[in-house]
């Protein structure tokens, strides 16, 4: 956990680490159209990196939806780097970072096989399965 750091993605480089992760998670592993994981709101999004002994290996963003809600996005771990903590930690930035902006509500929309992660975060599901993407997603909130 040590060598695992999370980071704002101000730097264009980083940000262009973010944009990689996220076509090989996304458009890559789970064939997702690249005019639908660039939705034209990244500019509008503070966005996180993760990096593992020097190595981008994660990211996420947040967006904001009003003055007291917040969505976390485009969560993604490298295959390789899952299930080592790097998704939690990302969360953990990014929840800590909403809290202190102020706001009280973070949204998001989960794929099904993810809920128990984001459950785990104390996030809790509300709605039906819906399709993203072709992708099953449940939405998710939690208040903060």
């Amino acid at each position: 956990m040590a060598d695992i750091l999370i980071n704002e993605a101000i730097d264009p480089d980083d940000r262009e680490a973010c944009f990689s992760i996220r076509v090989e998670v996304f458009c890559t592993e789970q064939r997702v159209n690249r005019a639908i994981e660039f939705d034209g709101m990244d500019d509008q999004c503070r966005h996180y990196i993760a990096t593992y002994k020097g190595n981008c290996v994660g990211t996420a963003r947040t967006r904001q939806l009003n003055d007291t809600e917040v969505k976390f996005e485009r969560i993604a771990v490298l295959r390789e780097h899952r299930k080592n903590g790097i998704g939690r930690l990302l969360m953990a930035r990014a929840i800590s970072d909403a809290t202190h902006a102020g706001y009280r509500q973070a949204v998001l929309n989960s794929q099904v096989h993810a809920g128990p992660f984001y459950e785990k975060l104390g996030f809790r599901f509300k709605g039906d399965v819906f399709f993203e993407a072709g992708i099953p997603h449940r939405s998710m909130s939690k208040k903060l």
